[in-house]
């Protein structure tokens, strides 16, 4: 008598493939990026800027003028 097979078994359809967890991975860094990349080139790099010009301007020169 032969034993029963066993169906071989397939992940459900829907959302929760194997690949899943890159795909959110994916969204997250997206996002992030989407948040993070216009927040420095609007606020991070003119302020360092500001503050590098400020710091040039109120350096001493040499000579003393």
């Amino acid at each position: 008598m032969e034993p029963e097979r066993l169906p071989t078994e397939t992940p459900p359809p829907g959302f929760w493939q194997p690949g899943a967890f890159l795909w959110i991975f994916a969204l997250l860094v997206a996002g992030v990026a989407t948040v993070f990349v216009p927040f420095v080139a609007l606020v991070i790099v003119p302020v360092l800027l500001i503050g590098f010009a400020l710091g040039m301007w109120n350096t001493p020169r040499p000579g003393g003028v």
